[in-house]
């Protein structure tokens, strides 16, 4: 633990701030018609500051006023928001207000700089957790005086809201990006079409067999499997049974597969072009095309499934059935795809494969900012409160 500068101290949480732990109400008590008081469980209503209403309850037995400290005890413990009014609290939540001179806001940075201290008490088990007592005795650095305290919130708040500025205009390059290569799509989906079906030497679905990770039998493509426009077996499973006849399954390069059964309906229409060397069948949830080289680029379909117009399409085709979106060969066939000449294809594939190489290369610098920016706020904020801040 580092040590503190000359009149700063170091206490245990419950000496800095009221501590009341959460308790759950019946079930029956919850509803989303705004019955009773807003209620929150844990960390899956938290958002970047202020915890989001979804539920409410008509027997809340814990409380939190608005503006108390909302911190996470259960899987995962740690993380923090402010609760946005009167609240009742579950299990999965405690609520901390400040008190004895120290500031509520400097309380707030402080938790959050020692989010990981507290964590690590509910390391090692199914679902992390720590106790009351645990939350209680969590060390807390005070500066020596409040005047202290609102200087270095002054400081973090100042730091806070740049990096956010900058965070922001990362997301929204990022955005800007997306949006160019869906707009590249968009254009190139145009021209003389012709259906899915008519561009196909066959269509077919997967096997259903049973698969699992290091199973005796072949490799399976599943949905996972699909990324980016090809296949990745990195996370490979195999038929359990190497006795099952998997032939008919088998891929070949050049296979056009596209997702036709899935909750997500993000999901539903995704596809891929099998690449020379992989060895694997492939499963039930996807149907494969077997595409007429002499007119079409398997690459060219791939691209053009991947089109707003086309998802529309898809998605709108998707039936829902018991919580799973559905599409079928009846309804994947009649589709119409934009056929331009084979050479035009292939020019159009080029450019298409320049702009995403782009776009990787933009995400893969956002992505090292981005990581650069949240170790800069872990420097930041362990500094601040270690009295290293000036």
């Amino acid at each position: 633990m580092t040590d503190l500068p000359k009149g700063w101290r170091r206490v245990p949480l419950v000496d800095a701030a009221d501590v009341t732990l959460g308790q759950s109400p019946p079930g029956h008590s919850y509803n989303d018609t705004g019955e009773g008081v807003p209620f929150f469980q844990g960390k899956t209503e938290f958002t970047k500051t202020y915890a989001e209403v979804r539920k409410y309850t008509t027997a809340g037995t814990k409380f939190a006023m608005a503006g108390d400290i909302l911190i996470s005890v259960r899987a995962p413990v740690g993380p923090t928001n402010l609760a946005p009014v009167n609240c009742a609290i579950g299990r999965g939540l405690a609520a901390l207000r400040a008190k004895n001179g120290v500031d509520h806001r400097y309380l707030h940075w402080a938790l959050r700089a020692t989010e990981h201290e507290l964590a690590a008490h509910g390391a090692g088990t199914t679902f992390p957790a720590v106790t009351g007592k645990q939350l209680k005795a969590h060390p807390i650095a005070l500066p020596a005086s409040l005047e202290d305290q609102r200087r270095i919130v002054a400081i973090l708040d100042d730091h806070a809201s740049r990096l956010d500025a900058a965070d922001a205009y990362l997301d929204a390059g990022r955005r800007r990006a997306e949006k160019l290569l869906t707009s590249l799509l968009s254009g190139y989906f145009q021209g003389p079409t012709s259906s899915l079906s008519s561009l196909a030497r066959s269509a077919s679905y997967g096997t259903s067999t049973k698969c699992v990770v290091s199973g005796p039998g072949p490799a399976v493509v599943r949905i996972p499997n699909l990324v980016a426009g090809k296949i990745d077996l990195t996370d490979e499973k195999r038929v359990a049974d190497a006795s099952v006849d998997v032939r008919s399954a088998m891929l070949d390069e050049g296979d056009l597969l596209i997702v036709r059964t899935n909750g997500s309906i993000d999901l539903i229409g995704r596809s891929a072009v099998v690449q020379d060397g992989v060895d694997a069948a492939f499963a039930s949830y996807l149907i494969r095309y077997q595409v007429r080289r002499d007119l079409v680029r398997p690459q060219w379909i791939q691209a053009m499934l991947s089109a707003p117009q086309m998802r529309r399409r898809m998605e709108s085709l998707a039936a829902s059935s018991a919580g799973q979106y559905n599409l079928s060969l009846a309804k994947l066939n009649p589709l119409d795809v934009p056929v331009p000449p084979l050479e035009e294809q292939d020019r159009r594939l080029a450019h298409l494969a320049d702009a995403t190489n782009e776009l990787a290369r933009l995400r893969a610098a956002i992505d090292s900012t981005v990581v650069r920016s949240s170790a800069l706020r872990r420097s930041l904020l362990s500094a601040a409160v270690s009295g290293q801040l000036n």
